[in-house]
């Protein structure tokens, strides 16, 4: 039997390997487009605010951060 995943997974790990390559540019472009598509997805905003404190946007990061909290 096959066990259910949530469809922004796959994005989801393909963007960790990226951050894990130090290509977060890559990796925020990928977590964007994964917020556009699932935008009430709380791992990809986790994963979107993480990228971008790695990425030099802390401000950015804070606001998603932020509207995880408030959830």
């Amino acid at each position: 039997s096959f066990v259910k995943v949530a469809p922004e997974k796959g994005g989801l790990l393909h963007s960790a390997v990226l951050l894990k390559a130090n290509r977060t540019a890559d990796a925020i472009a990928e977590l964007e487009k994964l917020g556009e598509q699932f935008p009430e997805s709380p791992e990809v905003k986790l994963n979107l605010g993480v990228a971008y404190a790695q990425g030099g946007k802390p401000d950015e990061a804070a606001v998603l951060l932020k509207d995880l909290s408030q959830g």
